[in-house]
C-alpha cells in the first residue's frame, strides 16, 4: 500500500534489490523510447546510408531525452512491482513509500540503488516469514569478507542487536532473502522476468524533447535533400 512519508507511523529507510541501470535490460526501456520516438519522426521517407547513420547516432546519444528523469519513473514503477512481488511472496501487507535512487559516479564496484519507506511492523513481519537459517545464509552471503571486500558487517543475523537499530543495508538482506519464501519455484529477485513486462505500462512522454528530437531529424533531412539537389 503506497503512502507518503507523513502518513506512515514508523517508517524505515531500506534499500531493496534493484539491477540499476548500467548495462542492464531496464535501460533498454530507455534505448526503445529513443528508437520508437525517432522512428516514429522519421516517417516512411527513404534516407541514404549517411542520414541513416546520423539517425543512428542521434539514437544512440539519446540528446533528447532527460534520461534523469526517465530513471525515476521506472525506478517508481519497479518499487511499485517489487512491492507487490514482495506481499505474493510473504502475505504480508506492505505499506510503503519511495524515497529515492541514488547513481554512482563512475560504475567500478556498485550500480544505482534505490531506497524506500517501509512500515517498521511490516519489516518484522516480513522478516518472521523468512526460516532463520534462509536469513543466516544470505547474511553469510552478503556481508562475508573476501578477497576484493572488506564488510563492515558481521555475517550473523544474530549480532546485529535489536532489528529497531538496523540500517538500510541490513533490511536489504531481510528483503533480499524473501525470495526464498517461494517454495514453488526458484525465484530470485535477480531474474527480470517478474517486473520487466509489466514496465509497459510507464508513461514516459515527459522525458522526450520532441522539439529537439524532430529538429535534429528536421536538419538530417534537409542534409539529405541538399546532396540531392
Amino acid at each position: 500500500m503506497h503512502k507518503t512519508k507523513e502518513e506512515m507511523i514508523n517508517p524505515v529507510e531500506v534499500r531493496v534489490p534493484f539491477p540499476g541501470f548500467y548495462e542492464s535490460i531496464l535501460n533498454k526501456i530507455i534505448e526503445d523510447l529513443g528508437d520508437n520516438e525517432l522512428e516514429k519522426a522519421g516517417g516512411d521517407e527513404e534516407l541514404t546510408e549517411a542520414q541513416q547513420k546520423e539517425l543512428k547516432e542521434l539514437s544512440w546519444r539519446r540528446d533528447f531525452i532527460d534520461n534523469t528523469k526517465a530513471q525515476h519513473l521506472i525506478a517508481m514503477k519497479y518499487v511499485e512491482l517489487f512491492i507487490a512481488m514482495l506481499q505474493h511472496l510473504t502475505g504480508v501487507d506492505v505499506r510503503y513509500s519511495f524515497l529515492g535512487m541514488t547513481s554512482p559516479r563512475e560504475y567500478n564496484f556498485v550500480t544505482d540503488q534505490v531506497f524506500i519507506f517501509i512500515e517498521y511492523d511490516d519489516l518484522l513481519a516480513v522478516k518472521a516469514v523468512i526460516i532463520d537459517e534462509n536469513l543466516d545464509a544470505e547474511a553469510r552471503s552478503m556481508f562475508t569478507s573476501r578477497d576484493g571486500f572488506m564488510s563492515f558487517y558481521d555475517n550473523t543475523v544474530e549480532a546485529w542487536g535489536p532489528t529497531d537499530t538496523w540500517d538500510h543495508n541490513q533490511w536489504y538482506c531481510v528483503l533480499t532473502a524473501t525470495e526464498t519464501c517461494d517454495t514453488h519455484s526458484d525465484f530470485v529477485w535477480s531474474n527480470f522476468e517478474w517486473y520487466y513486462y509489466d514496465m509497459d505500462s510507464i508513461d514516459l512522454s515527459e522525458c522526450v524533447d520532441y522539439d529537439k528530437m524532430q529538429q535534429a531529424v528536421k536538419e538530417i533531412k534537409e542534409a539529405k535533400d541538399e546532396t540531392q539537389a
